[in-house]
């Protein structure tokens, strides 16, 4: 099966007797959250029992992961985290996202339980 996309690279690193995903996401900010490809990657991990980690550009807000504020894509993708047994292990609230206007968390590290 074929995980990587346009937005997605997904890569499967073994050591010893340890097998996992890694995976770095975009996911733009003017489209569905999260996007087919990552839903597509998380249901695979979990029905192979694969452990994943995955760097996510999630251009979405949530006070759960250090933004300043939630909105809507935020929520969304912390129903999705949540109902797919992710755990969000940004730290702070150190910004990911600086402009000369602004600053934001929109950069999340998601993992497998």
């Amino acid at each position: 099966m074929q995980l990587s996309d346009g937005d997605l690279v997904v890569a499967s690193i073994e050591l010893d007797k340890t097998s996992f995903w890694v995976a770095s996401a975009y996911m733009a900010h003017d489209k569905y959250v999260p996007p087919d490809g990552f839903r597509t990657l998380a249901e695979e991990a979990a029905f192979k029992n694969k452990p994943l980690v995955a760097s996510c550009d999630a251009n979405a807000h949530n006070l759960m992961w250090g933004s300043t504020n939630t909105n809507a894509r935020g929520e969304s993708l912390l129903d999705f985290i949540l109902g797919n047994k992710l755990s969000v292990l940004n730290l702070g609230s150190e910004p990911t996202f600086i402009t000369k206007s602004r600053e934001e968390v929109l950069d999340i590290t998601l993992a497998s339980e």
